[in-house]
């Protein structure tokens, strides 16, 4: 208790994080230690001349400004989780040369590391529920990897906190301190998520999900080609810029936004192989609200994931369907901050189906 700046509830959203972690256990990993999809591996390449103790003092730096850098997760042996901030911590941080191995040396050596690292999860009970790694390939390039747990923060702020440490490393470089801007701790975004109107909430969405019983599945699930506990697999597809181009001027001339072309794309797909006139699956929210001044430079979890509803018509226009789906994505805004198992639990879906198969 010597070693603690604050302690407050988890959002709705880290405690799912927490519970799911906490039911993932293997043979490999000790039961304190929580692996699974929730352990995020941030990996890049740095090249040029590079001084790591700098780099690792701007990490310890940036980890200090930001309160949920520095939090730990406590649950056994109370009623509701907690998270504790500690006043102090020193980020873990491993130094490793590997400039006398091959380059394919090197390159297995780096996949059986991330492997490893991904096993190896985190404590919650012990902060920082991250680490880092800097591994010397030549004599100026280096790889860089970050680990750390979801539970502590979204896409959003990973640029944020990106642009401290850049900003502590010139500082350092230059033989200066530097000066971070003043931010907004995580502890006012779980007090603004406490403060909402359960009750508004609840009518919104039993009204949008009245007589929902049924998700709608992907194509795989209906010809049965999906496993439990098989590996997943990853394809990308890129657009060419010329396509990327088309669209974005389609969606500038009808005031419409990318995120609007490509959930209405996925609603057409499930659509087409579902045969549903009505589909669902679900959006993930940034969940930062315009009336919480400050939290677009806080560092924190903030994203929720919601069910979206479309029905589709192929006798409709294009162009006013599109629009359609835009304003009901804006009224959603008021809404999404509602816990999606609050959600799930409104909705007429039967007890132990999910919402939403595809996200």
């Amino acid at each position: 208790m010597k070693n603690v700046a604050d302690i407050y509830p988890l959002t709705p959203v880290q405690a799912g994080m927490l519970f799911h972690s906490l039911a993932q256990t293997t043979d490999q990993i000790a039961p304190s230690a929580r692996a699974g999809v929730y352990v995020n591996q941030f990996t890049c390449q740095l090249t040029g001349e590079l001084t790591p103790d700098w780099l690792q003092q701007a990490w310890q730096q940036t980890v200090a400004h930001h309160a949920v850098l520095r939090t730990a997760v406590l649950w056994e042996g109370l009623d509701q989780p907690l998270q504790v901030v500690r006043e102090q911590v020193i980020v873990p941080w491993q130094q490793l040369d590997w400039r006398a191995l091959s380059v394919s040396a090197r390159s297995h050596q780096l996949s059986d590391f991330l492997q490893r690292d991904r096993t190896q999860g985190f404590d919650f009970a012990k902060a920082p529920l991250l680490r880092l790694a800097h591994i010397q390939l030549t004599d100026e390039t280096y790889q860089f990897i970050w680990s750390s747990h979801h539970l502590l923060y979204d896409g959003w702020s990973l640029l944020l906190i990106w642009q401290d440490v850049l900003t502590c490393y010139a500082a350092l470089s230059d033989g200066k301190t530097a000066v971070l801007a003043a931010v907004r701790p995580y502890r006012d975004y779980v007090a603004w998520q406490q403060k909402q109107d359960p009750s508004a909430a609840e009518t919104f969405w039993k009204g949008q999900l009245q007589g929902f019983v049924e998700p709608t599945p992907l194509p795989a699930a209906q010809t049965g080609h999906i496993t439990t506990g098989q590996p997943y697999r990853r394809q990308s597809v890129k657009l060419s810029v010329e396509l990327t181009s088309q669209l974005s001027t389609l969606a500038r001339s009808h005031r419409l936004t990318m995120n609007t072309l490509v959930q209405g794309a996925w609603a057409l797909l499930l659509h087409h192989y579902s045969d549903h006139a009505q589909v669902t699956y679900g959006s993930v929210v940034s969940g930062r609200p315009a009336t919480l001044r400050g939290v677009e430079l806080m560092v924190g979890l903030c994203i929720n994931t919601l069910p979206v509803q479309v029905v589709v018509d192929l006798e409709q226009s294009l162009i006013p369907w599109l629009q359609a789906r835009l304003q009901k994505l804006l009224t959603l805004r008021n809404y999404e901050a509602t816990p999606l198992t609050e959600i799930q639990r409104w909705s007429d879906m039967p007890q132990g189906n999910e919402l939403c198969v595809s996200i």
